[in-house]
């Protein structure tokens, strides 16, 4: 194949480039791939958490085997709600971060609630707040991600400016 999918660069231009250490060392340095970095860690750690140890606060509460993943369900139906209305807005309103740093502090919230408390059913509450608050910011990251992919391969050769 000569020609990439998009007809941006032929195969002979690539064939030619030589791997240079400075462009590894450029990427990694820049200040946007370490704060989306940090960003996707910071929205990552909280959602697997939060998967790993609702079974145990759900067992705290006396549930058992089939029982015990149904009440796991409303936490997990708030979030699914919460994403759908989330996402809604932020595309509504052509904004991202008011949605992402509410969700956040959201989530922070409920994790307070998580640590603080010693009664199940507070702990169980706070389930809530963990997942209506980091669920939605996952597909945030995912959009602007797939937004900045997207417009590397908006034009093709043939569409440039002549």
């Amino acid at each position: 194949m000569n020609i990439d999918s998009q007809d941006a660069v032929s195969s002979s231009l690539v064939d030619t480039e030589k791997f240079s250490w400075h462009w590894v060392k450029i990427a990694i340095l820049n200040w946007n791939t370490a704060l989306l970095s940090l960003n996707f860690f910071a929205i990552i750690t909280p959602i697997y958490s939060y998967s790993l140890f609702l079974p145990t606060i759900i067992s705290a509460l006396g549930y058992k085997s089939v029982k015990a993943n149904l009440v796991t369900v409303p936490p997990n139906m708030a979030a699914f709600f919460a994403v759908l209305l989330v996402t809604y807005l932020s595309d509504r309103f052509k904004q991202r971060g008011i949605f992402m740093l509410s969700g956040a502090t959201i989530d922070i919230i409920g994790y307070i609630m998580l640590i603080a408390s010693s009664e199940p059913l507070v702990q169980y509450g706070g389930t809530f707040f963990v997942a209506v608050g980091i669920f939605p910011c996952s597909p945030m990251i995912c959009i602007v991600n797939c937004a900045a992919f997207i417009a590397t391969f908006t034009y093709a050769t043939s569409d440039a400016l002549r």
